[in-house]
């Protein structure tokens, strides 16, 4: 029956994902487990396995939803909660912006004895400061 097909399937896509080192053994893994959910949607150890495939190819915010669904549908299992964690946490940290130096300039016009062309001469060199 479909049952025995379907334990077939996640048998084959497991002998592919002990050697996923392998670009095209991750490939066929995939496959065989996107076939296998195309029939047992609410599996969350094969969601996992997807989402392990994923992020070995680098492929992270796939990865990250394929643990989402894996701890959704298994929320006893405390590895697959671990697992989105981690992705979550990586891609996260990709997607802040860097910090920009600020930089800070502070005119003082007001200076003793200063005239016009002592202000001018700052702007001057804030300018010239701003442009490096």
């Amino acid at each position: 029956g479909s049952e025995a097909s379907g334990e077939l399937l996640l048998q084959v896509a497991a002998q592919l994902e002990a050697s996923s080192e392998i670009p095209q053994h991750r490939r066929a893994a995939s496959a065989l487990l996107e076939l296998y959910l195309s029939h047992h949607a609410s599996s969350g150890p094969a969601w996992a396995r997807l989402g392990r495939i994923r992020e070995a190819d680098g492929e992270e915010s796939q990865a990250l939803h394929f643990f989402q669904l894996a701890a959704h549908l298994a929320p006893s299992s405390v590895e697959f909660g671990e697992a989105y964690a981690r992705v979550a946490a990586h891609v996260f940290s990709q997607t802040l912006p860097r910090p920009r130096v600020m930089k800070v300039y502070v005119l003082n016009s007001k200076r003793a004895g200063g005239g016009a062309g002592e202000e001018e001469g700052a702007l001057v060199a804030l300018h010239q400061a701003l442009l490096a």
